[in-house]
């Protein structure tokens, strides 16, 4: 997920870097665009539309480079949005980092209850079968014990 996260930083930096290459190359002061329209739908093109198109154009566009102060600004903006971006990426990770920790602790205390819940059921278990295997004078006993580790079990396991 890291790297994924990364990829994206990178790729965002790369088009910034791209749109910053594009508005500081040297420019022509007017370039020609052609609207094409087929079913609808629009696109631009720097050639005449194909034939099966309803072309639009060509249109005048000017172009022109922006000044050092705007070039400097926009490379402010992208370094505070760069700077926010980490902020907000440190800050996910470590909330991730918390719920890792909230869901290790909450399994370590299912597996917990989980042990004691089989240890009960099982020592129910051997006092049900201890209860059976007793002779007349300690059936009574036998039989209690079987009662509360049955009931022991009940509320440990709800």
């Amino acid at each position: 997920m890291q790297r994924k996260h990364n990829r994206s930083l990178r790729h965002h930096s790369l088009f910034f870097i791209f749109l910053l290459a594009v508005h500081v190359a040297p420019t022509s002061s007017a370039t020609e665009v052609y609207q094409c329209e087929k079913n609808g739908a629009k696109q631009f093109a720097q050639t005449a539309c194909p034939s099966d198109t309803l072309q639009q154009g060509p249109v005048k566009v000017s172009v022109s480079t922006p000044s050092a102060e705007e070039q400097r600004a926009a490379v402010s903006r992208q370094k505070k949005a760069q700077d926010t971006l980490n902020q907000l990426q440190h800050a996910r990770e470590k909330e991730e980092e918390k719920q890792a920790k909230v869901a290790t602790k909450l399994a370590n205390k299912y597996q917990q209850h989980k042990a004691a819940c089989d240890q009960a059921q099982l020592h129910a278990k051997w006092a049900q079968e201890d209860m059976r295997e007793a002779t007349e004078k300690t059936a009574a006993k036998a039989k209690i014990r079987s009662r509360r580790a049955k009931e022991k079990a009940d509320l440990i396991c709800k």
